[in-house]
């Protein structure tokens, strides 16, 4: 009775942190903390109902596994009754989770901009927004976000997302086959939430970009390795490459670490 008393309450906590819109409640009743110098942050890791909350003002279903504090209580039973697998699973979760202030520049600005230089629409809207596969990673970063949109406010680092594309196309013209450009700019924290290396997403200097097979990868990866430039002319500077072997990286800015994986 008494733990069904607390998860009413829980539930009515949660409730009202969601309809406070954009930002959690400043009370003492959340893990919510001031930072004097910038965003909102969480001095410990949000719990998953908080996460949820937010998410579900968006009609957005998160799994289980995201972002969850996942106390010892949610698995039922005291402490002896977890399995080992439970408690990786819960010590795996444990870790610092921001909360952003959502910037992006303006979509259509931009969507003009990109045409302008050449590019094809479809890797310009590919670019508006960030890897659908993080959407809801993306949500719970900017709960006021209400589209899932991220540009970088600086119109003029739009260039290095435009430079990508364009040698993207130049591959794609000589029969590589190319699924998308499925990410671009990525902030902090977003970046951090996502376990996204400190390179150069966050800047808006780089771009990713995945291929039909790994083939058509190995393919590109020998012609961007051809096509880098040299000191701070534009064009590539870094080519990297993921484990899924279809999947490469296009700094187009100088970058700590340079290539990676199987890159030049």
């Amino acid at each position: 009775m008494k733990l069904t008393i607390l998860i009413s309450i829980l539930s009515c906590s949660v409730l009202a942190i969601a309809q406070e819109g954009s930002e959690f409640a400043e009370s003492g009743e959340t893990s919510a903390a001031v930072n004097q110098d910038g965003p909102k942050v969480f001095a410990g890791p949000p719990t998953f109902d908080q996460c949820k909350a937010i998410a579900g003002a968006n009609s957005l279903t998160l799994p289980e596994n995201h972002f969850t504090a996942m106390p010892i209580e949610r698995f039922g039973g005291d402490d002896g009754d977890i399995t080992q697998e439970k408690r990786d699973k819960i010590q795996k979760s444990e870790k610092m989770f921001r909360i952003g202030v959502y910037k992006t520049g303006n979509r259509e600005d931009f969507l003009r901009s990109c045409a302008a230089n050449g590019v094809q629409a479809r890797y310009c809207h590919q670019m508006t927004h960030p890897n659908n596969k993080s959407e809801m990673e993306f949500r719970c970063t900017y709960p006021s976000a209400r589209t899932h949109v991220l540009i970088p406010p600086d119109p003029k680092t739009w260039d290095y997302g435009f430079r990508g594309a364009l040698e993207v196309q130049k591959i794609e013209a000589t029969g590589v086959c190319v699924a998308e450009i499925y990410n671009y700019y990525r902030p902090e924290p977003y970046n951090n939430n996502v376990e996204g290396a400190p390179g150069r997403h966050p800047y808006g200097t780089a771009i990713d970009v995945e291929f039909c097979t790994k083939e058509d990868a190995r393919k590109a990866v020998r012609a961007f390795c051809k096509q880098r430039t040299p000191g701070d002319s534009p064009g590539i500077k870094s080519v990297g490459t993921y484990a899924s072997g279809i999947r490469v990286h296009l700094g187009m800015r100088p970058e700590p670490g340079g290539h990676w994986g199987n890159g030049c």
